[in-house]
């Protein structure tokens, strides 16, 4: 996630799986580096309300899929793609949103071995995860029961990396198509092979993929 601006972020979701989770939270940390080449560094998460965020998404893809069928009954074309579906986002001109065609394996997916763990951590009960840039949990990760609750149960950089290790990214993300990867700025990997199914992504400015909730900018 990159911003000409904005460097620094808390997310906010509900307690889903998806969201939360021993893989999200060592993957958020991966994310960022305090800021620097244009990426956004998440220093909290928080899911302290049931469906939080779930309403923006939810309207955004229904906004989407109504400016959809307004051009399939304009213009008497069958969307049956990915291309012809940002095809037809991109003439509607939707005020904030960045629409791109991406290639993604559904088949690829990262499983976290058993064995690791964070000691002494209920991931479930955890509501509130911090991303300290100071203090002993420099690089690490916090996490609290509840939100300003406590001094929370603290991992350090060392013990977070050795958790991570092993795991490359690069053949887990979704690639932007090479036409569409200066919009937005959003610094994603070029793929000129298209070896994967076309999927279609909606974000909302700044680029923030649907599939994680909006990021509340600092």
């Amino acid at each position: 996630m990159r911003h000409p601006r904005i460097r620094r972020c808390s997310r906010e979701t509900d307690g889903a799986g998806a969201y939360n989770s021993l893989f999200v939270a060592l993957f958020t940390l991966q994310l960022g580096s305090g800021g620097t080449t244009g990426r956004i560094r998440v220093v909290e998460h928080g899911h302290n309300e049931p469906g939080h965020g779930s309403d923006i998404c939810d309207t955004a893809g229904a906004n989407c899929i109504r400016e959809c069928w307004r051009f399939t009954k304009r213009f008497g074309l069958s969307i049956i793609s990915a291309e012809k579906t940002c095809s037809a986002l991109r003439k509607a001109s939707m005020d904030g949103f960045i629409h791109l065609q991406v290639s993604h394996d559904p088949d690829c997916k990262i499983i976290m071995p058993k064995s690791v763990k964070f000691k002494g951590v209920m991931i479930k009960s955890c509501l509130q995860k911090s991303y300290p840039d100071t203090g002993p949990f420099a690089g690490g990760i916090v996490f609290n029961r509840y939100f300003g609750m406590g001094n929370g149960i603290g991992f350090t950089k060392d013990q977070c990396e050795a958790m991570w290790n092993g795991i490359t990214l690069e053949d887990h993300i979704m690639k932007v198509h090479s036409k569409d990867v200066d919009m937005g700025n959003i610094g994603a990997v070029v793929d000129t092979s298209h070896t994967h199914t076309p999927q279609h992504q909606r974000t909302r400015l700044p680029s923030t993929p649907t599939h994680t909730r909006p990021l509340l900018a600092r």
